[in-house]
């Protein structure tokens, strides 16, 4: 009986500092309380069931649960990489403006895009916009197309951004981790399309482009994204859009 009381003793002595060192113990109830978030983090990563069980039953409580034969895994959270690659897809609502006609046209359509994240701050992304429907107006067919073969006549035109490629840079700023705002600065090529009867006309324009964006969601996992982008702006027509969709970051 002596022996047993003694080799108790010893197995106490030689486990506490262990789960002192794992769990590290506030004299005051109120150092206590703000670390029980943190602590309870740590007995996620112990990996015998018994004693996580055990860990989590110390952390809520306060008292000290019977010791058990097994040793503590002290095994360290791993740590959150912000790096890595992003796919989206999003709704695109076109606005522009052509400039010999002096008239404002929207069109609707859908982005897809490739990227990736180097740091917290800081990306990489190449787009593709591709207009699924234009708009109509009542125009002077020789504004828009000179070598139209109606001649100078108002005509009901559908006109609208074929296609728009772009290549951004991506410098964020991270409120939270599940909130941040976005900048984007780079280059497109666009394609506008007018039809007319059974006459079509073509012109192309390249661009500094930039926005702005609000990102919400799961810094690895779904987020939803909201943006304003100026496609274009220069001599033959501006081109602007809003976006709203989904990046999925791996």
């Amino acid at each position: 009986m002596k022996n047993a009381i003694l080799f108790k003793s010893a197995k106490c002595l030689f486990l506490f500092p262990l789960l002192s060192t794992a769990l590290p113990v506030q004299a005051e109830d109120t150092h206590f309380q703000d670390n029980r978030a943190e602590k309870i983090a740590r007995c996620k990563y112990i990996q015998d069931v018994s004693l996580k069980s055990d860990c989590l039953t110390y952390v809520t409580t306060g008292s000290l649960p019977p010791l058990s034969d097994k040793n503590f895994s002290t095994q360290k959270a791993p740590e959150f990489s912000y790096k890595g690659p992003f796919v989206m897809l999003t709704a695109h609502k076109g606005f522009f403006e052509e400039e010999p006609i002096e008239q404002s046209f929207s069109q609707g359509g859908i982005q897809i895009g490739i990227g990736g994240f180097s740091s917290r701050n800081f990306g990489l992304e190449l787009r593709f916009v591709k207009g699924l429907q234009g708009d109509t107006g009542n125009i002077a067919t020789c504004k828009i197309a000179p070598q139209s073969p109606y001649g100078c006549r108002s005509q009901d035109v559908e006109i609208k951004i074929d296609y728009t490629l772009s290549a951004f840079i991506r410098p964020t700023l991270p409120l939270s981790d599940h909130f941040n705002f976005y900048a984007l600065l780079g280059y497109s090529r666009m394609e506008l399309v007018a039809k007319m009867d059974d006459f079509e006309f073509s012109d192309d324009e390249s661009s500094p482009s930039y926005g702005l964006g609000l990102s919400l969601g799961q810094r690895k996992g779904l987020r939803i994204n909201m943006e304003y982008i100026m496609y274009s702006y220069g001599e033959e027509f501006d081109y602007s859009a809003t976006n709203v969709g989904f990046q999925l970051a791996y």
